[in-house]
């Protein structure tokens, strides 16, 4: 009988975690268009994160380079240079999710074998030449479970915005109105994943001790949202990061970018969880 309990004690031993060799890996999570390039952009000028991707390296200011960014052309590269997409997309594929953004992508427990584990670590660290491994890609709001398995002292922050904006911005990308069949159809398509994205965050958001910050107070603050997030992250504060920093405020961006007759539609469709996140208040 004592060798049977002891088998049986044997096997009912949690598996043994497998060291991936990442010290506290960082991730930036949110829906798309709310303010998570801006917001890695200037995280990833911290001296103990990375990859330094090609365009947050170089001279120059933070304020300089946040100017540079935030033209289109460098600003949707430096997006693809940091979310890594082609890495990301190999373990974890999105199987034509329209905007790579969606809850049919959640996944409650991580898929990865070993092997897989270590490859994907192996990809995404190639350029890794700082202590902490940074990754920006809202894609992994939805790979909450699967991350923090595989990297139980993982720090996760996240970024909301307006969801009357982020629709205004999804819109505004490609003529996006027309691909998703006219105006009233896109907003509520746009609409419908911005809730669900924001829905799932605050699901799960005690649970993984996400830090959140709102994008209207990271620009109208960046020296105050920063250091709170960098404190949150195991990270010292960075005062090159903010000096002299004057981020670019346009509230209600939407009114201009969406013709007044779908006004009424777009607030509707994001009332319930704008209400939520305090944007009415």
């Amino acid at each position: 009988m004592g060798i049977r309990k002891s088998l049986g004690r044997i096997f009912q031993r949690p598996p043994k975690r497998l060291d991936l060799g990442l010290d506290r890996p960082i991730f930036l999570v949110g829906c798309c268009k709310s303010g998570t390039t801006l917001l890695s952009s200037l995280l990833l000028q911290h001296q103990d994160l990375g990859p330094k991707h090609r365009l947050v390296r170089g001279e120059g200011s933070s304020q300089d380079k946040v100017q540079q960014l935030l033209e289109d052309h460098h600003f949707n590269t430096l997006a693809h240079e940091v979310e890594q997409k082609e890495i990301w997309d190999r373990f974890f594929p999105m199987q034509n999710v329209k905007l790579r953004m969606g809850i049919e992508l959640r996944l409650l427990e991580n898929p990865l074998t070993a092997d897989q584990q270590l490859e994907l670590v192996k990809r995404l660290t190639t350029e890794l030449r700082e202590p902490r491994f940074f990754s920006k890609h809202p894609a992994n709001l939805y790979r909450l479970h699967a991350l923090k398995a595989m990297f139980p002292d993982a720090r996760f922050i996240a970024i909301h915005r307006d969801g009357r904006d982020v629709i205004a911005s999804w819109g505004r990308k490609g003529n996006r109105w027309k691909q998703f069949g006219g105006f009233a159809s896109a907003i509520e398509t746009f609409g419908k994943k911005w809730s669900d994205a924001v829905e799932h965050l605050e699901e799960y958001r005690a649970a993984f001790q996400i830090e959140v910050c709102r994008y209207e107070d990271l620009v109208q603050a960046p020296t105050h949202e920063l250091q709170r997030l960098l404190s949150a992250c195991d990270l010292p504060a960075c005062e090159s990061i903010t000096e002299n920093l004057e981020l670019r405020s346009t509230p209600s961006l939407w009114r201009s970018r969406i013709p007044e007759e779908y006004h009424d539609l777009t607030e509707q469709v994001t009332a319930q969880m704008r209400t939520r996140l305090g944007y009415d208040s």
